[in-house]
């Protein structure tokens, strides 16, 4: 059986769940507000998506697209900062990735860090990003 949680919003405090086969469980749940990066980028080489958030801020990505709005085949790369995290050639227009960051994972880009996308052309690409910014 499939017992996911969907739309469901919960406000910054403890939460206590109880489990039929024991007590209770008290999560703490930090509120958090979603940022969006949307956009285009076609300068070959570094394009910063988004800037770094500052001393002892880091950027945590929760899901995020990208798609080559050009007819040129294109090598893209994410990096955060100066390091390569995520490559893919994208190769007519309309091809790219997206990926929703499910189950509590996240992409944790590293305190004081700009999100970048590389590419190896001078070809336009869209993107959206949503993210939170947390103190690091």
């Amino acid at each position: 059986m499939n017992r996911g949680i969907h739309d469901i919003t919960v406000p910054g405090g403890p939460i206590e769940i109880t489990d039929s086969g024991g007590g209770p469980l008290t999560i703490d749940v930090e509120e958090k507000t979603l940022l969006f990066a949307t956009g285009t980028a076609a300068v070959s080489g570094d394009n910063t998506i988004i800037a770094s958030p500052g001393v002892n801020q880091e950027i945590v990505i929760v899901a995020i697209q990208i798609q080559n709005e050009s007819v040129s085949e294109t090598l893209a790369i994410i990096k955060f900062g100066s390091t390569a995290k995520w490559r893919f050639l994208a190769k007519e227009k309309g091809s790219g990735f997206t990926i929703p960051i499910q189950n509590g994972y996240a992409w944790h880009v590293g305190a004081n860090t700009a999100v970048v996308l590389n590419l190896n052309g001078a070809n336009q690409f869209g993107y959206n990003i949503i993210y939170y910014t947390k103190a690091v």
